[in-house]
């Protein structure tokens, strides 16, 4: 089977049209990149752990170095990273570009068939992953759990102050000067269900939801990395002293805990 390293110099490929006229990408583009081979580092590790074979460790690789394709093209035309705002579904509109441009080609049908899938549902709420089967689910598990570590980095790097973003659309809705949290935010947490973006309301309720991601990862090597790089600390470090953040706090851990010695 063809090599990981064509399909990267591809993606490479693909990328450059993007580029300035100095041979630059534009901030936010750069920082794409950058988190796509964070995102394809974390996936191998992943995989490793895991012990995939050659085939299915491929897989894993190509769903993670493609998973974020059309974000270029997102920044290109609206000029923010937010799918509601500019009403564009990078998953779905990466597979579109993978297709038209044949990123995947040389990739027999049904491994083609694996990453694309991976791709178009890692920005997905909720899988049900009993659905797929065979060669489809580990690439799909990966790419997320991979997604999801990374963005934990650059967000708990914003939340430390570490990092800055250049685009902040994330937190248009939100007051970012607000101690305060919202109770119902707080209910959905601690019961262990997801948050919609839609109902947070404080920067301090954006912070309060990445505790509910700890429950949505999918392997235990990927709960190792997230106690290792101290995610879950640094984010209780920055919010308000409290019984119920103090409870959820120990409730991620005691989930990464449990998934981690699997």
């Amino acid at each position: 089977m063809i090599g990981y390293s064509v399909f990267e110099q591809r993606y490479m490929d693909y990328v450059a049209a993007f580029r300035q006229a100095d041979g630059t990408l534009p901030e936010p583009m750069q920082r794409k990149l950058e988190h796509t081979m964070e995102v394809v580092r974390f996936a191998e590790r992943i995989a490793s752990a895991e012990g995939a074979g050659e085939n299915e460790y491929l897989l894993c690789r190509l769903a993670a170095l493609f998973h974020d394709t059309a974000r270029y093209k997102q920044v290109a035309l609206y000029h923010t990273f937010s799918d509601s705002e500019s009403k564009f579904d990078h998953g779905h509109e990466a597979v579109r570009i993978m297709l038209e441009r044949e990123l995947l080609s040389e990739l027999p049908a049904l491994e083609s068939s694996a990453v694309l899938t991976a791709v178009e549902m890692h920005n997905k709420p909720w899988i049900d992953f009993s659905r797929m089967g065979g060669i489809f689910t580990a690439p799909a598990k990966n790419v997320r759990d991979a997604d999801k570590l990374s963005i934990l980095r650059l967000l708990t790097g914003y939340i430390t102050g570490e990092i800055k973003f250049e685009d902040s659309s994330i937190f248009l809705q939100m007051k970012m000067d607000s101690p305060e949290l919202t109770p119902a935010i707080v209910e959905t947490v601690l019961a262990g269900k997801p948050v919609l973006y839609k109902n947070l309301n404080t920067i301090n309720d954006f912070k309060l939801s990445l505790f509910a991601w700890c429950r949505d990862l999918n392997y235990a090597e990927s709960a190792r990395m997230a106690m290792e790089f101290s995610f879950y600390d640094k984010i209780r470090a920055n919010l308000p002293d409290d019984p119920a953040v103090d409870q959820i706090y120990k409730n991620a851990m005691e989930t990464l805990k449990c998934l981690s010695s699997k």
